[in-house]
């Protein structure tokens, strides 16, 4: 799957839980995935670590580790994991 990124900027949202009371904090980088025959790439968000540095600016694929199996033996993709290598 083929990823772009155009800007090194992390985003975060921050505040409490209403069903727990606790604090939150939660990072992203925007990103936007090509699909194959699709005209216009989406727009998508990738989780990312507190303190990580942002990915540089380029193009990268999501590596397999990304997706798991669930209980149900259906593949989907790790909630709060993606990770990415920069394309060649």
């Amino acid at each position: 799957m083929h990823i772009e990124i155009s800007e090194e900027k992390i985003d975060s949202r921050h505040g409490t839980s209403q069903k727990t009371g606790k604090p939150y904090s939660m990072f992203w980088q925007v990103g936007y995935m090509h699909q194959q025959g699709e005209k216009y790439p989406l727009k998508m968000n990738i989780p990312c670590d507190e303190g990580q540095a942002p990915f540089k600016v380029g193009n990268y694929d999501l590596l397999d580790s990304a997706f798991q199996v669930n209980q149900n033996g259906n593949l989907e993709l790790r909630r709060f994991s993606m990770p990415l290598v920069a394309r060649k």
